[in-house]
């Protein structure tokens, strides 16, 4: 197996593991009695929908998938800005787990094509 499709696998399971994740923790959240989302709340929860996007794209187009998460992580820690204050971002640090599938599908996609490239060269 190459370096590429390693990565490769290995961000899909991991994005599947993060979105299973996810979803169990927003059904918790959402049985407890005093849960009232807020404005902040539904952002995150659209900017997690862009990186869970990029995760399922990423499958068959790496590069896009693993900027699209990334881009999605990145936005999802601005809607947390607008939303409360730098000690509640730095308290949901780790949600940067989110963008490890994003890194591993852009260094699929670079392994991939420097493989491609240099298959091309020998013939």
């Amino acid at each position: 197996m190459e370096w590429a499709e390693v990565l490769h696998i290995g961000a899909g399971v991991a994005g599947a593991v993060l979105f299973v994740s996810w979803v169990g923790f927003v059904v918790a959240e959402a049985f407890r009695p005093d849960f009232k989302p807020v404005a902040a709340t539904y952002l995150q929860a659209a900017m997690l929908a862009v990186v869970f996007c990029g995760y399922a794209i990423g499958w068959k187009r790496a590069l896009l998938g693993g900027v699209l998460s990334l881009v999605g992580t990145a936005l999802f820690f601005i809607a947390s800005l607008y939303g409360g204050t730098a000690a509640q971002v730095v308290a949901e640090s780790p949600a940067m787990l989110f963008a490890v599938p994003g890194f591993m599908y852009l260094l699929s996609a670079h392994y991939g094509a420097a493989k491609k490239s240099e298959t091309a060269g020998m013939t």
